[in-house]
């Protein structure tokens, strides 16, 4: 009983609200948005988005729980909050696979734009296999951090540590993969040059955000350790993910002739991922 309550998180518990009305207002928002356009996009893609949508869901509840936990039923129980409870295990599994699910469409949407060039540039062909070696890895890396924390309710050190480093190089791989596919728009017509500086601005920006927020997440929760600031962060980040990729599919409603060459990565090669 010496060293418990001093780890206990006892402040922040206003961050953590806020992240939840983050949360809240956020998401919703870009799901009806793109459930209202009727796309014509391909099964896989509405699966994987209504994979997306479900999970990030849930992991909305599991927060809620966990705020309900730690701020109301056991605030003033340690021996409860350090044995922690179903929810607070299942929380980070739920983001862990909210945002390897939209890496993985935003991977299968460049796998297909880079695939025709794969005999017309040796590059490319050693760009595509270095990004699916370095995806591999990365969720291989998720894969591990979600049986570890099967085995135990602790997810400070090195399964913490696995999962936010690998999940920001990976945003910085599919940012730059992204880049280099979309410049290629810049060749086109004055419109399909704006589209696609606009897209290659969103890709950095987004990449950047759910980058640095991983960062800001492991830096909250490994160092500040009597706080529940970072429970903010954890509300926050599975909605940036979902957001990062709905707001890119709502993009998909540009109707110009012109902006085709980007559509086609915005919605996938004939509206698959």
């Amino acid at each position: 009983m010496s060293e418990t309550p001093s780890l206990l998180p006892r402040t922040g518990a206003g961050a953590f609200y806020v992240g939840i009305v983050i949360d809240f207002s956020g998401s919703p928002f870009s799901k009806c948005t793109y459930c209202s356009r009727g796309f014509a996009d391909g099964l896989l893609l509405k699966l994987s988005v209504a994979a997306l949508c479900f999970l990030d869901g849930l992991h909305l509840v599991f927060v809620v729980h966990v705020g309900y936990h730690y701020l109301i039923v056991d605030v003033n129980d340690p021996e409860v909050l350090e044995e922690g409870f179903w929810s607070l295990q299942a929380t980070p599994i739920a983001r862990i696979l909210v945002a390897r699910l939209v890496q993985c469409i935003y991977l299968g949407r460049i796998w297909r734009m880079l695939s025709k060039a794969i005999g017309k540039s040796r590059g490319r062909c050693l760009m595509i296999i270095t990004a699916v070696i370095a995806a591999s890895s990365c969720i291989a890396a998720g894969i591990v951090v979600i049986v570890a924390l099967d085995a135990s309710t602790q997810f400070r050190g090195w399964p913490g540590w696995l999962e936010f480093t690998s999940s920001a190089f990976l945003d910085c791989c599919i940012t730059v993969l992204m880049i280099l596919v979309l410049r290629r728009g810049l060749n086109g017509g004055q419109r399909m040059k704006t589209l696609a500086s606009t897209l290659i601005q969103y890709a950095i920006a987004s990449g950047l955000v759910t980058s640095v927020a991983c960062v800001t997440y492991l830096i909250l929760y490994e160092q500040v350790k009597n706080s529940f600031a970072y429970g903010a962060m954890e509300a926050i980040v599975s909605s940036l993910y979902a957001n990062s990729l709905l707001v890119m599919l709502n993009a998909g409603s540009l109707n110009h002739p012109s902006l085709q060459r980007s559509r086609s990565f915005i919605r996938g090669q004939d509206g698959d991922v």
